[in-house]
């Protein structure tokens, strides 16, 4: 299970919370960038994408599919061992460096692949509407 911190002020975080989640695909790749998982789906009146790439959790929500992504993509949580890493590291420009170089480099992949939907709903204090199941998207390794 992996854990978030918000990245974003209460009040602001409150727009993205408290959905019930429709539908919901699974896509786990390798991008430019290493590994990524994103979800795509619906809630009950939008659609979200959810990407959780380099221990940053991405939101984006709107009423109409062609505009997630772009100007409303919101960084809205960092993972919790991530985000300890760096508080431990502080101000210090070396240290901080450090932290996040060994996040990505030990800590990343491991997080890549245990990272569930069930993990982002508790994030987002979302639910799942009845009969609601993950689809995984076969295509992509």
């Amino acid at each position: 299970m992996v854990k978030f911190d918000l990245l974003l002020p209460a009040e602001a975080a409150m727009l993205f919370q408290n959905r019930v989640v429709c539908d919901v695909i699974e896509y786990k790749m390798t991008s430019a960038v290493g590994p990524a998982c994103i979800w795509r789906g619906s809630v009950e009146a939008e659609y979200f994408t959810i990407t959780f790439l380099n221990g940053i959790l991405t939101i984006s929500l709107s009423e109409r599919e062609y505009q997630l992504g772009g100007e409303n993509a919101v960084n809205y949580a960092i993972s919790n061992t991530f985000d300890s890493l760096i508080k431990i590291a502080g101000d210090n420009a070396v240290m901080s460096a450090e932290a996040k170089y060994n996040y990505i480099l030990k800590q990343w992949p491991k997080e890549q692949k245990e990272v569930s939907f069930t993990d982002v709903m508790v994030a987002l204090n979302w639910t799942y509407k009845a009969g609601v199941k993950i689809d995984y998207d076969m295509l992509i390794n």
